[in-house]
């Protein structure tokens, strides 16, 4: 799902499923600060696991996930 352009977001990068227990702590960190921006995660699919990205797109806590190819 895209972010519409224009808007403020804040958005993080996931490399690794190792990255997961830090992106989930941010976003609830952010929620816990009361932003009104989107949050957006950024995830490379050839090297973070279908259950990882499984686990985003039932979380709410990352309602924007949005898919990269890895640059070599």
């Amino acid at each position: 799902m895209a972010v519409p352009s224009g808007e403020d977001v804040y958005a993080t990068l996931l490399l690794t499923d190792s990255y997961l227990p830090g992106a989930l702590v941010l976003a609830h960190s952010l929620r816990d600060a009361n932003t009104t921006k989107k949050l957006a995660v950024f995830v490379t699919l050839d090297t973070v696991s279908v259950e990882v990205v499984s686990q985003l797109k039932v979380s709410t806590q990352w309602p924007h996930l949005l898919s990269l190819s890895r640059i070599r």
